[in-house]
């Protein structure tokens, strides 16, 4: 992967799909995989190419930095 910045995203993300027991015991990967697929590229079989998986991966971290910042603004605000 040629972007540094995504991979502490990329380690989330796989811990975050795969870390409980919950969801490893069913198809629920798997099923969340293939919805998401579906939905974005119109076949639940499709391969997200290397560019919109790195940009998945940089809204992640946007997000959860953006999501990180309103708690502490909150916060403060007490």
């Amino acid at each position: 992967m040629s972007r540094p910045d995504v991979w502490l995203e990329a380690v989330r993300t796989a811990r975050a799909l795969l870390a409980t027991r919950r969801r490893t015991r069913g198809p629920h990967v798997r099923d969340w995989l293939e919805f998401r697929t579906e939905t974005a590229y119109g076949d639940a079989s499709a391969v997200p190419s290397g560019a919109d998986l790195l940009a998945f991966l940089a809204w992640s971290r946007d997000e959860r930095a953006a999501v990180s910042r309103m708690r502490r603004s909150a916060g403060r605000a007490r």
